[in-house]
């Protein structure tokens, strides 16, 4: 029987990651869903990242779309991954 570790090593975990918020419009007019701040401590996308890493996947593509720049450069100055573009998507790495 395989460990948890060892699936855990071997498993892509995608995060969609590219929300316009239309609903949330005032909010994400300079700044992307999960950009937005929670509680002022966290952003939105922080509840996820913690999930997947807590449950030790590392693997991790963020699927960005809508002001994605922004996005990318907030995460490695915040969060502190590095990112690999690739096909359109992003490799997070730690």
């Amino acid at each position: 029987m395989r460990s948890v570790a060892h699936l855990a090593s071997k498993t892509l975990t995608f995060i969609l990651a590219g929300g316009k918020g239309e609903r949330l419009y005032p909010l994400t007019a300079d700044q992307p869903k999960p950009a937005l701040p929670f509680g002022d401590v966290f952003r939105i996308i922080d509840f996820t990242l913690s999930n997947v890493l807590n449950s030790g996947l590392r693997h991790i593509y963020l699927l960005t779309q809508y002001k994605q720049e922004r996005f990318i450069r907030m995460m490695c100055e915040k969060v502190g991954l590095s990112f690999v573009m690739s096909f359109g998507g992003i490799t997070a790495r730690r």
